[in-house]
């Protein structure tokens, strides 16, 4: 038998390497990860429709793509996940986009969107396709993917008569009765502004909504909303609840679920109006401009807003798609007209003035409570409780930012009880903060006393306290 030399096998070895390095490193090129978050109540209609959108792309591109989902469960993890360019795609309320709270982009987490690369976009209903919220000089930074309305449902088992109007949630035989979501404040004081003679249109509007209620009026209003309420729900009302509930707020999402459970639950939209909410897509700064990952999600975006894609993510009647026109779609599932839709719809971004009287009244009911407020999470079979008098007053003023496990409530207890209204949750205005922190050091002062004062403080300092103007 011959020996192979040396200088062959070492010759035989670089041909080899030679051949194989191109075909592995052709392989990584080829594979390209999206990622994706999607809201838990999207994944079912979405999911579906994967695999037929990766054979797409992956004979467009030449490519092997893989596709991931991440299902956040509130604002601030999906706000830090981004931020850590964990996600390519999310899906986020139109209204966060720009808040104070999550500035997706004041601080370049998203970026612009070439809608002339997504053929579909013309089939969004022009109500949704220049919101301002999801625009920023000119270029959109959110695409719209659907949309619903914040309204009433009841349980027809034990309301004999269906409701047309918000005044039952204020009607005395129905306290203790109800439930509200605790993340949307700026809803459950506009369906308390609505009950009150406001138009739909004007809720986002500072000047309007003052001039059509006292401000005083509106407040109380509200108070005896969260008064009277059994319990808030972070994200959809308890399905266990409902089985003895009457009435709840309501995405529309929940009623369908409480229905294949045998509870007869419906929704209605009453005669005052609803707000409606647009989520969308974004692209985030993970991405690379211009890239074929960039592309890809464009492409992903315009598979998504396929007419009848849409229809069919929508056909139970929950979501409402963007697509949708009175004069192209079936309406009949609907119970709404097509001038209620416009209405729902038609408002402009809310004013940052808007948005601190939101933030203080709410914030200010929450001082009002009495009785226990109970915290339902979907997710844990936890409740978080607090009444008047006790330890937990300051855990009332986590509006719009509610930590849903019952270790983080127990640390950031811990963090309030040792540094006073200083560490306070980032969300409030650094202006309450300062008032809050100046009545703590003030000896005499029940925490109760303290939150009261500085709001009322913080209030008239904004003139959230003022008459509405004469007419």
């Amino acid at each position: 038998m011959k020996r192979v030399s040396f200088c062959k096998l070492i010759s035989i070895w670089m041909f080899l390497l030679v051949i194989i390095w191109p075909v592995n490193a052709s392989a990584e090129e080829k594979t390209e990860i999206l990622r994706l978050n999607i809201f838990e109540r999207y994944y079912k209609y979405m999911m579906p429709h994967f695999q037929d959108f990766i054979d797409i792309t992956n004979k467009k591109y030449g490519i092997i793509l893989d596709v991931t989902t991440v299902i956040t469960t509130d604002s601030d993890s999906l706000y830090y996940a981004t931020k850590n360019k964990d996600i390519d795609i999310i899906v986020l309320s139109m209204n966060n986009l720009r808040s104070e709270n999550y500035p997706y982009i004041a601080n370049k987490l998203v970026i612009p969107i070439d809608i002339e690369k997504i053929p579909n976009y013309q089939n969004i209903n022009p109500l949704f396709q220049e919101k301002p919220q999801i625009m920023d000089e000119g270029y959109h930074y959110g695409l719209p993917i659907f949309a619903g309305l914040h309204s009433l449902a009841y349980n027809a088992d034990i309301v004999n008569e269906e409701p047309d109007s918000w005044s039952v949630l204020w009607d005395k035989d129905n306290a203790k009765k109800y439930s509200i979501c605790s993340n949307y404040p700026e809803g459950n004081i506009f369906i308390t502004a609505l009950a009150l003679g406001s138009k739909a249109q004007d809720l986002s509007d500072y000047n309007s909504l003052i001039h059509q209620i006292p401000l005083n009026t509106l407040r109380t209003k509200l108070n005896q909303l969260t008064s009277n309420v059994y319990s808030y729900y972070p994200v959809y009302p308890s399905l266990g609840e409902m089985k003895h509930l009457s009435y709840t707020t309501t995405w529309g999402l929940r009623v369908l679920e409480a229905q294949k459970q045998g509870m007869n639950w419906k929704t209605v939209y009453p005669k005052e109006g609803c707000k409606g909410w647009l989520d969308i897509l974004a692209i985030t700064s993970a991405v690379t401009p211009n890239s074929r990952k960039y592309d890809i999600c464009l492409d992903f975006f315009n598979y998504f807003l396929r007419n009848e894609l849409q229809v069919k993510c929508t056909e139970n009647g929950d979501l409402i798609p963007v697509t949708y026109n009175a004069t192209t779609h079936d309406s009949s599932q609907y119970s709404f007209s097509e001038d209620y839709f416009v209405s729902a719809f038609h408002s402009e971004e809310i004013e940052t003035d808007t948005m601190r009287l939101i933030d203080a009244l709410w914030k200010y009911a929450m001082t009002q409570k009495s009785t226990s407020i109970i915290f339902k999470d979907k997710y844990e079979d936890s409740e978080i409780m607090g009444t008047e008098g006790d330890d937990n007053d300051l855990d009332f003023i986590h509006a719009g930012s509610y930590y849903k496990r019952g270790k983080k409530i127990a640390e950031e207890r811990r963090r309030i009880r040792s540094q006073k209204a200083s560490a306070l949750p980032i969300t409030l205005p650094i202006d309450l903060k300062l008032l809050l922190v100046e009545h703590s050091i003030k000896t005499g002062y029940t925490k109760q006393e303290i939150i009261i004062k500085a709001l009322e403080e913080y209030m008239a300092k904004y003139a959230l306290v003022k008459q509405a103007p004469a007419k």
